[in-house]
């Protein structure tokens, strides 16, 4: 049940960030841990209870590592484009750094 609040309270927080990425793979996260969860507390009889719980957590895993590396990857690039509040260089001082706040560009 906290792994589920836990899930419900990061999603509401930062629903417009996971919702403007890629859903299907966020999805996947969520089917692989769901389902690892599942087969947890409910271990239906003649499936091997390690091989298919331990697989679907493996399997979320990996997609969550996709999904945050992909997440990282557009931030970084926002950034090297000058949005978010990145740093960039002010090209009449020579190149020196330039903080840009959000919102006061």
């Amino acid at each position: 049940a906290s792994y589920g609040a836990l899930a419900l309270l990061v999603l509401a927080r930062f629903r417009a960030v996971v919702l403007d990425r890629e859903i299907g793979l966020f999805l996947v996260v969520c089917a692989g841990f769901g389902t690892s969860v599942l087969l947890d507390v409910w271990q239906p009889p003649g499936v091997h209870p390690y091989f298919f719980e331990d697989g679907a957590k493996l399997a979320g895993l990996v997609a969550w590592t996709l999904y945050a590396a992909r997440a990282a990857l557009h931030a970084a690039r926002a950034a090297a484009d000058g949005r978010y509040g990145a740093a960039r260089p002010r090209e009449a001082d020579g190149g020196e750094i330039e903080e840009k706040v959000a919102g006061n560009a």
